[in-house]
């Protein structure tokens, strides 16, 4: 008896103890990704800021080798989530690479590579 009652004083205790949780802090950065369909490359990047309101600013690369086959421009606030199609060669590989600014701050250059199939 003495031991139910301990057990539920604990558990009343345990329940009034304030707990506060907190948001992980967000850092900027810029996600490039590249995927192909047939002879269709999709190239996406999202790049996400510190809050909502922050101002971003992109510019996407597509490259073959060392040439740049296409450039974009993209713009936001918050999270930019940028999306465009290019035709490309099959058994060629493609790096698509993200210049972005965050409230007029350059963030490093991601990059990433895939191969058309």
């Amino acid at each position: 008896m003495k031991k139910t009652i301990w057990l539920t004083l604990l558990l009343l205790l345990a329940l009034m103890l304030p707990i506060t949780a907190q948001a992980a802090p967000r850092s900027p950065r810029a996600t490039p990704s590249i995927s192909f369909s047939g002879t269709t490359a999709t190239c996406k990047v999202t790049v996400r800021g510190d809050s909502t309101s922050d101002s971003i600013s992109l510019t996407a690369k597509l490259w073959k080798g060392s040439e740049c086959i296409a450039t974009w421009t993209a713009s936001g606030t918050g999270t930019l989530k940028f999306s465009k199609t290019k035709t490309v060669e099959k058994g060629s590989t493609y790096k698509l690479t993200a210049d972005a600014t965050v409230n007029g701050t350059k963030l490093p250059t991601a990059s990433v590579t895939g191969t058309c199939q």
